[in-house]
């Protein structure tokens, strides 16, 4: 009996030690999927799983999917979650982040799956009488006018400050399309709309009154 309750604590322990070779640090934001556009600030967001004692933290980028690094900054204070990334030109849809979590011991990672960057010098621009929206600032519901454009089908695609999708929707000749956005949180978006003839962004502020 002894040595079967000595074999389950051998066992136990062996578990705990198994887990600790686990990733300690988890990336929240890009987790992969997201589409950002070149020359915005995306704030990078991860949070410790198991505390360490940890010196500081590195933050990479990859362009092509985690075959070559380069660093947004080393040496990030201990207490650090989270950092303003000022998105790089250079349009890619295999682009990741790496979070490195330096310690006196072992040191620990996490990295995001691929998301999209949009360069601002490869999408042309539809002229703005094309297009017209308001009001801006929004609180309850944004009006598209689309009376002007002479391309059709068209695909709407509103994001949030993390690029996340959060409404789309294609349409092949209504020409006044109405967003509704009471159920969203306040704060800075970007609605995307594509043509044949190319593409057309505007920030969106939701504001409450």
């Amino acid at each position: 009996m002894n040595t079967h309750i000595s074999k389950i604590v051998v066992l136990i322990s062996f578990l705990c030690s198994s887990y600790s070779l686990f990733a300690h640090v988890e990336l929240d934001n890009p987790k992969g999927g997201e589409t950002f556009v070149s020359g915005s600030t995306v704030t990078v967001k991860w949070h410790i799983t198991i505390s360490h004692v940890t010196l500081n933290w590195d933050l990479l980028y990859s362009p092509d999917g985690g075959t070559t690094w380069a660093a947004i900054q080393m040496d990030l204070p201990p207490g650090t979650l989270s950092y303003d990334w000022h998105v790089p030109a250079g349009a890619t849809s295999q682009a990741r982040v790496s979070i490195i979590q330096d310690n006196e011991g072992q040191d620990y990672q996490d990295e995001s799956n691929d998301f999209t960057i949009q360069s601002t010098t490869s999408i042309s621009t539809i002229l703005d009488f094309e297009v017209k929206i308001f009001p801006n600032p929004v609180s309850e519901t944004l009006t598209v006018d689309l009376s002007n454009n002479p391309s059709w089908p068209v695909q709407l695609n509103l994001l949030d400050a993390y690029g996340r999708s959060v409404w789309t929707k294609k349409d092949d000749d209504e020409v006044m399309i109405y967003i509704p956005l009471r159920s969203y949180a306040p704060g800075v978006y970007l609605l995307q709309i594509e043509t044949a003839q190319g593409a057309y962004t505007r920030k969106i502020i939701i504001a409450r009154v």
